[in-house]
């Protein structure tokens, strides 16, 4: 009886995932954007209710199972991205904390099987539709460096989903990765370089294929790597203050940091702006981002667009929610050292770096990992 109620709650939880994942990513595409009638939002937003509104059902069902520490743990997230919420103006910021805490108690491989199927799937139909011409693919800056929008909203979208896709795909497959399937995602990881030029994350991707590769044909490698368990707790941490201090301190004169900032596409100066401006408020404020996307076709005249997840965040959401989201990766991190689940530690290693140049380290419809610090990460044997 307990099995089928176990199995009942991981039913309805993957229902409500994959609602949530679809209804997010479809706003993200062309068709969307370009879409003036407003009853495609109202059942894409009434579909994504239903979503939540399972996650919460399965919260309920699952309430005997938390300790004193998660429900105390479950009140202070739900209430920081409550308050945060308001201030921001985005009252449904709430609904996210909903999501994490009813991820606790779920299988992580099955969190990971479910998003790459529906992330995948949308992915390379979009593209696909766009490359036929059933949904727009605007070029942006043709003559110079050439970016393929290909079906989506932004540029950045279709290559740094597929970072996601590719970093879910080796955790699933985690031993029984190969270095066949690695060639197969370099290459689908250069057709996306070579439709967009978008560089940081092709680089990343390249270096994420390339690390797990090596343990794939060195089964040895992790067993070096385990001696540094006490540096990859700390990571996080150091991440956000190099991000932090590198934006504040940035200066144009300095020859190393204008190198710096070329290589990064302008992101120190933007950050370094933006920072000053703005600050770490606690609990967040209202922000107005101006970005190059389809709905403006590329053309702004105040751009002030952060692409650091660190600095967007603790400037848009707050310090306070920085601080969660750090101690959840964080968390994520300690589980799977005690798994023993070196896989489960290095792909949250990457998607903290990552954050490090782009937006997404909160953003579930792109980034399912996030979910995977506070679900049920398995237990590696040596061999």
């Amino acid at each position: 009886m307990e099995q089928t109620k176990n199995n009942g709650k991981e039913i309805l939880y993957g229902i409500a995932l994959a609602i949530i994942l679809i209804t997010s990513l479809i706003p993200q595409t062309a068709i969307y954007t370009r879409n003036e009638n407003a009853l495609l939002g109202i059942i894409t937003n009434s579909i994504q209710a239903l979503g939540y509104l399972l996650c919460l059902v399965k919260i309920v069902l699952s309430r005997k199972e938390y300790s004193i520490n998660e429900i105390i743990f479950f009140c202070i997230l739900f209430a920081v991205f409550l308050i945060s919420g308001f201030n921001i103006q985005h009252k449904f910021f709430f609904l996210t904390a909903i999501l994490l805490i009813s991820t606790v108690g779920a299988d992580a491989v099955s969190i990971s099987k479910i998003s790459l199927c529906i992330q995948s799937v949308i992915l390379f139909v979009v593209v696909f539709l766009s490359q036929i011409g059933l949904l727009e693919d605007k070029i942006f800056n043709p003559e110079t460096r050439s970016r393929h929008i290909l079906g989506f909203n932004w540029i950045t979208v279709a290559p740094i989903l597929f970072f996601f896709i590719c970093l879910l795909y080796i955790y699933i497959r985690s031993e029984k990765f190969k270095w066949y399937e690695a060639i197969v995602l370099e290459l689908i990881n250069y057709y996306f370089y070579h439709m967009t030029n978008t560089r940081m994350t092709f680089l990343l991707c390249s270096v994420v294929i390339i690390f797990f590769t090596v343990q794939s044909l060195w089964k040895g490698f992790f067993g070096y790597l385990k001696k540094l368990n006490w540096v990859y707790f700390i990571i996080p941490i150091v991440l956000v203050i190099v991000s932090i201090v590198a934006a504040y301190f940035y200066n144009p004169d300095n020859s190393i940091f204008l190198k710096a900032n070329s290589i990064l596409s302008g992101r120190l100066q933007l950050g370094h702006d933006a920072l000053h401006y703005y600050k770490f408020p606690l609990f967040g404020q209202v922000i107005i981002w101006n970005g190059f996307g389809l709905l403006n076709d590329g053309i702004v005249d105040n751009y002030n667009y952060v692409d650091c997840s660190y600095l967007q965040i603790g400037m848009w959401y707050g310090a306070f929610v920085l601080i969660l989201l750090i101690a959840i990766y964080m968390y994520g991190i300690y589980k799977s050292i005690k798994a023993n689940n070196y896989w489960a530690v290095f792909v949250f290693l990457f998607v903290l770096v990552h954050s490090m140049t782009e937006p997404h380290l909160i953003n579930v419809a792109v980034n399912a990992i996030v979910l995977l610090p506070l679900s049920d990460i398995r237990t590696i044997e040596d061999n």
